[in-house]
């Protein structure tokens, strides 16, 4: 049938007028693919005719077998492109579209590219970008769906350069970010959620995301300028005392002749962590005030690092100030490097260290916490992923050289460790003795070693310079950064990482060994305190880290 009418004389308009009447014929009889390859040989006389190219498809889609159908109509089209004008753009669009309708989008989508180039400064450009960027959007969604985030998010960053404010384009940007975070050291999900912020600059769920990929991968200094953005969430301002907007401190107004207070957030161990730039904070301002929940308040007034420089006061509403900023706020203010420690370490102290109870004697005595506040701020969808089992502290307990001091809060948590225990010597419950942070400061002062899941707990060990042994999930929380073993907040902390999520199994082998090695060398003690190359913890060159 091709030769004959390629015979015809493409002006003659009673030629092409028989074969519609023929493509006619053949659809209402229900032969779709003969209709098709006529369509398909009508096309070749109307190189142009973008609605015959669309009926073509359509016919193409009715074909009882349109697996079978496809290719050789590809190979009519394509007889047509050899045979008809050079290069015209109608040819791989075509071709482009019967690879979209067995979903074979690579094939599509490098057909739809082809027929772009080819458009250069034809009006059929303007109609090929859109279904390219379709393609490229269900290219990349058939791509999420095997897991290959890296290629399903390479086609949804060329899918939003093409439709910035289409909103499935957008979300597959955004879900694909976070998917993707991992897998090259988060710089694709970084890529993609700057684009976002660059085209959706209102937008704070963006902002935030870029945010937390940022401040994972070691820049303080972006990350905290987009961790600004948390202001506009409303779970967020729920942290925040109803002071407001416009007396929050811009970190450029002058306050060296007032008062500036500053408003705890966020979690516990949050506070922990940031409460040391109040001291670089200080010198900018006449008076600081730090306001903070009334468990923390003894810690702090007790560590002359931070009283020195600021009046440590429960969480309050008439608390007189000129302005006021919330606490996570001063680095981004301070301009943080990634050097994150102003000032000496350690910046919190107890004065004096809890009395243990009496037992045999060991050499290593270590203080543990296995479960994350149930009720933490924020934390209530991360417990059970940031918790690990009690069983396998438990493994540490027949061991005559170590001594267990359970240092986890909570009535619930408190009874089925001392029920576990009750018939080992070497295992004592601490909680009974601790009613604020003070308390579980003095308990951390006389232990050895904290060994910790990512709660307040390991930030406090941090803080006061005591070695302690973070346990976290293969999602770790942003400021454990990267894949490293070692801490840039606190630098006796040493990080254990999960490599299956949910799997614990291999973090205890680690630690088991770990323990092994330091308690069969001499000097252990010092051992714990040094970070050095038992613990393999000095930057490695790929880190990413300066």
């Amino acid at each position: 049938m091709g030769g004959q009418w390629c015979a015809l004389d493409p002006l003659d308009g009673a030629w092409r007028s028989r074969l519609q009447e023929l493509q006619n014929t053949y659809e209402a009889a229900g032969e779709f693919e003969k209709a098709a390859r006529t369509a398909a040989i009508s096309l070749r006389w109307r190189p142009d005719g973008l609605e015959q190219l669309e009926r073509l498809r359509t016919l193409a889609q009715k074909c009882p077998d349109i697996q079978r159908l496809a290719d050789p109509l590809a190979i009519a089209v394509a007889l047509a492109l050899v045979t008809g004008r050079d290069r015209h753009p109608v040819w791989p669009l075509a071709l482009a579209y019967l690879a979209a309708d067995r979903a074979d989008w690579s094939t599509a989508i490098a057909h739809f590219e082809l027929a772009q180039t080819w458009a250069a400064g034809d009006p059929l450009a303007g109609a090929i970008a859109e279904p390219l960027a379709i393609a490229r959007l269900s290219g990349g969604r058939h791509h999420y769906g095997l897991g290959n985030y890296d290629e399903a998010f390479g086609l949804f960053l060329q899918a939003l350069r093409d439709r910035p404010t289409d909103p499935d384009t957008k979300a597959a940007v955004f879900g694909g970010a976070i998917a993707a975070g991992g897998g090259d050291r988060g710089y694709r999900a970084i890529l993609g959620l700057k684009l976002l912020t660059k085209l959706h600059p209102q937008e704070p769920d963006y902002h935030w995301n870029l945010a937390l990929h940022l401040l994972r991968n070691g820049d303080l200094i972006g990350g905290f300028q987009e961790y600004e953005w948390r202001l506009q969430f409303e779970q967020f301002q729920r942290d925040f005392l109803p002071y407001p907007a416009e007396t929050r401190w811009d970190g450029r107004t002058d306050l060296r002749h007032g008062t500036l207070l500053v408003t705890q957030e966020q979690g516990l161990g949050d506070t922990i962590q940031f409460v040391r730039y109040l001291p670089a904070i200080a010198p900018r301002v006449g008076r600081l005030i730090f306001a903070c929940v009334p468990s923390q308040v003894r810690l702090f007034a007790q560590s002359p690092a931070i009283a020195s420089v600021a009046d440590v006061v429960p969480l309050a509403l008439d608390i007189p100030h000129d302005r006021h900023i919330p606490l996570i706020s001063l680095p981004h203010h301070l301009g943080a490097a990634l050097t994150p420690c102003p000032g000496p370490m350690p910046y919190l102290r107890s004065p004096t260290p809890l009395p243990l109870p009496d037992g045999p004697p060991v050499p290593l005595k270590i203080g543990i916490v296995w479960s994350t506040g149930r009720d933490a701020p924020g934390h209530h969808n991360t417990h059970r992923q940031r918790s690990c089992p009690l069983d396998h502290f438990l493994t540490l307990a027949d061991r005559p050289d170590l001594g267990l001091y359970s240092l986890q809060v909570g009535a619930e948590d408190g009874a089925e460790f001392r029920q576990r225990t009750a018939h080992h010597p070497r295992c004592h419950d601490l909680a009974p003795h601790i009613h604020d942070f003070a308390d579980t400061a003095a308990a951390i002062a006389s232990l050895d070693l904290i060994l910790t899941v990512d709660t307040a707990t390991a930030h406090l060990a941090g803080a006061l310079g005591k070695p302690v042994w973070i346990l976290l999930p293969t999602d770790a929380d942003w400021r454990w950064l990267r894949d490293r073993p070692d801490s840039i907040w606190y630098p006796s902390a040493r990080l254990f990482r999960q490599t299956i999520p949910g799997d614990w199994s291999t973090v205890w082998q680690a630690i088991h060994q770990s323990l092994n090695q330091c308690l069969n060398g001499p000097n252990f003690r010092e051992i714990l305190r040094y970070r050095g190359s038992i613990f393999n913890s000095t930057p490695q060159p790929d880190d990413g880290v300066p």
